[in-house]
C-alpha cells in the first residue's frame, strides 16, 4: 500500500487524495502507521477508540477520587498503573506492594511526611504523591469550573503529561494518537470551566 501511495504522489497525485481500506483497523492500523512513518508517508488512521480507559482518562478520574475522598485502594493501583508517572519499572511494582501490604493506606499515601529520606521507595512515593498533594490541596468548597480545569492542567503539567504523550505519539506505541486524547480532554475542561463557571 505503501509504495501505490509514494507512485501516486511520484504521478503528481497528493498524499491527501490517498486511501487505504482495511477490514481491522485494530489489526493493520499499527502496521500502516510504522511503515507509513518509516517512508515519510503522512498518514492519519480513522478508527474511533474507546477513550474511557486510555491512561490520561484513568489518571484524571483517579486524581478526582483521591483529591476529594483520599481514593480507595483500587484508585491507588490505578494511580500507580496508568503508565504517566515518573517511575523507574521496580519503583512501580514496589509501590504496589508496599500498597497491598498496607505500608501506605488513605492519606498517609498524600502526606509523605513519614518517610526516611534514605528510603528510595519512599522517595519515590513521595515524587508519584507530589501533584494529587497539589491537586487536593487546591480542591476548596468553593471550587468553581475555572478553578477545576487550573488544577488539573496544573496536575497534568506537574506530571509533564504533554511531553509523555507526544513521546509515546512518536514511538508509535499504537494507532491512537495520544495527543488527540490530550486536546478531547482539554475541551472537556474548557466546557466544564463554562458550565460551572461562578459556581
Amino acid at each position: 500500500a505503501a509504495g501505490r501511495v509514494e507512485e501516486l504522489v511520484r504521478g503528481g497525485g497528493r498524499y491527501r487524495d490517498a486511501a487505504v481500506l482495511v477490514r481491522s483497523l485494530d489489526e493493520y492500523g499499527p502496521v500502516f502507521a510504522r511503515v507509513f512513518r518509516q517512508r515519510g508517508i503522512p498518514c492519519f488512521l480513522d478508527h474511533r477508540h474507546g477513550l474511557r480507559h486510555h491512561p490520561l482518562v484513568e489518571l484524571t478520574r483517579t486524581a478526582l477520587r483521591v483529591a476529594s475522598d483520599e481514593g480507595s485502594e483500587d484508585d491507588w493501583f490505578a494511580w500507580l498503573k496508568c503508565g504517566l508517572l515518573p517511575l523507574e519499572g521496580w519503583q512501580g511494582e514496589e509501590l504496589e506492594n508496599a500498597l497491598r501490604a498496607g505500608r501506605w493506606v488513605g492519606r498517609r499515601w498524600l502526606a509523605g511526611n513519614e518517610l526516611d529520606e534514605t528510603d528510595p521507595l519512599g522517595l519515590a512515593m513521595r515524587r508519584v504523591t507530589a501533584p494529587l498533594r497539589a491537586l487536593t490541596a487546591s480542591m476548596s468548597p468553593g471550587l468553581d469550573g475555572h478553578g477545576l480545569a487550573a488544577a488539573l492542567r496544573k496536575l497534568w503539567a506537574d506530571l509533564e503529561i504533554e511531553a509523555r504523550l507526544t513521546e509515546w505519539d512518536d514511538a508509535g506505541m499504537d494507532a491512537l494518537r495520544h495527543q488527540t486524547v490530550l486536546h478531547e480532554m482539554e475541551s472537556w475542561l474548557v466546557e466544564a470551566s463554562r458550565a460551572f463557571a461562578g459556581h
